[in-house]
């Protein structure tokens, strides 16, 4: 009987840690996230997120405007769960961002290379879509606040421009 009490005692306290890691970290009322991110395929600036379970939503967007230039960001990302505990989420995102930029040129160039100013200026303006994929934590920072690093590749695409290459995503967002 003594042979067995040993390995039962055992096997009851390696099932109390694996109870305590099933605990999730989100509670059904903190479906809603709200702060600032930043990233090559899920944007920058203003994001919201909607998580109501394993699949959720970020949308990231800062707008920027002035007579001779603007730049606008637009990410919609889309994130699922793959483990969680009382203190961080694991998680895969698909980053979709789209950035546009016009502005005013006053400058051009001669055919030797040299600038030179235009009687009338140019307005320029470009877009890029970026495209990426990968893992991401999320580790909460008390009850309310979580702060969020993701990774992965991305590909990005202009109208006269591709590339791939790796991606990084950072964000802090306030949960209620």
């Amino acid at each position: 009987m003594k042979k067995f009490i040993l390995p039962l005692l055992l096997s009851g306290m390696l099932l109390i840690p694996v109870k305590g890691q099933k605990e999730e970290m989100s509670s059904p009322l903190l479906k809603h996230e709200i702060g600032m991110a930043a990233g090559w395929s899920t944007g920058y600036g203003i994001s919201y997120r909607y998580w109501p379970g394993r699949i959720g939503i970020q949308m990231t967007t800062t707008p920027y405007f002035e007579k001779n230039y603007s730049a606008a960001s637009f990410g919609i990302t889309g994130l699922m769960t793959l483990s969680e505990i009382q203190w961080m989420r694991v998680f895969l995102y698909l980053g979709n961002h789209y950035l546009y930029y016009r502005s005013m040129d006053y400058y051009g160039y001669d055919q030797f290379g040299n600038p030179v100013e235009l009687s009338e200026p140019v307005n320029k303006s470009s877009g890029r879509y970026i495209l990426g994929i990968g893992p991401g934590f999320e580790l909460m920072l008390g009850k309310k606040f979580g702060f969020n690093i993701m990774f992965g590749f991305r590909s990005d695409w202009s109208p006269d421009d591709y590339r791939i290459s790796v991606t990084g995503e950072t964000g802090i967002y306030y949960r209620f």
